[in-house]
């Protein structure tokens, strides 16, 4: 009998460390982050969601992942990719997937998440950036502390993002990229002296300044003696 009620207690324990194993998301390590995607032109995409919930932290995480608040620590990290194309993007957590947005009941603890960016290879990943509560974030409030990080991307590069819930928060998220486009540039710089506080130049802008003498002052140091 008690060989028996051995034998039970050892099949029902591998069971469930069996079940505890292959409950892990597929992007639980570096090694199998999911690809996401950006695009230029100001689109806003959107993935997920994503649950965290039976993600684990692991010995190929980083052991320093530079969050401003370092005692927080790695729980339950999820890992993504991309593909640089010379861009600009924000990228960020939030409540809002392509079409839908998650329940507060299913959302991740105060939407609180945090967020490395890295180049290189899993094993020798190099810090670009991260992120714990982006004020940036649509939505950013007391109860949604979401992380986000603005890349300047290179062509051709790849980007791992590793994010985690800040202090354990567990739920579901989702992911955006958002390209941000550059200023638009002022071409009607005819109005000199008279331009706007702030002006952006186009590259090819040819601007010239009229000053008018009487208004020019010089210190000792502006003199330059001839010959």
């Amino acid at each position: 009998m008690k060989k028996n009620l051995l034998t039970l207690i050892l099949l029902i324990t591998t069971v469930c460390w069996s079940n505890s194993v292959f409950a892990q998301p597929a992007n639980n390590e570096c090694s199998g982050a999911e690809f996401i995607a950006v695009a230029p032109g100001g689109f806003d995409l959107q993935f997920g969601p994503y649950d965290n919930t039976d993600a684990t932290s692991e010995a190929t995480d980083p052991a320093d992942p530079g969050f401003p608040d370092t005692d927080s620590g790695l729980t339950n990290t999820l890992w993504y990719q991309f593909v640089g194309d010379g861009n600009t993007y924000f990228i960020y957590t939030s409540a809002a997937c392509a079409g839908f947005d998650i329940s507060n009941d299913d959302y991740i603890t105060d939407g609180d998440t945090q967020m490395a960016v890295y180049t290189g290879d899993c094993g020798t990943l190099e810090l670009l950036a991260a992120s714990e509560d982006n004020f940036m974030v649509p939505g950013y409030a007391s109860g949604n502390f979401a992380a986000g990080i603005v890349i300047e991307t290179e062509a051709g590069v790849t980007y791992s993002i590793m994010i985690d819930g800040f202090g354990g928060a567990a739920g579901d998220y989702c992911v955006t990229t958002t390209d941000i486009l550059p200023a638009p540039c002022d071409t009607n710089l005819d109005l000199l002296p008279d331009l706007p506080t702030e002006v952006v130049l186009c590259p090819t802008d040819d601007v010239l300044f009229a000053v008018d003498p009487a208004t020019l002052s010089f210190g000792p140091e502006d003199y330059i003696p001839e010959g």
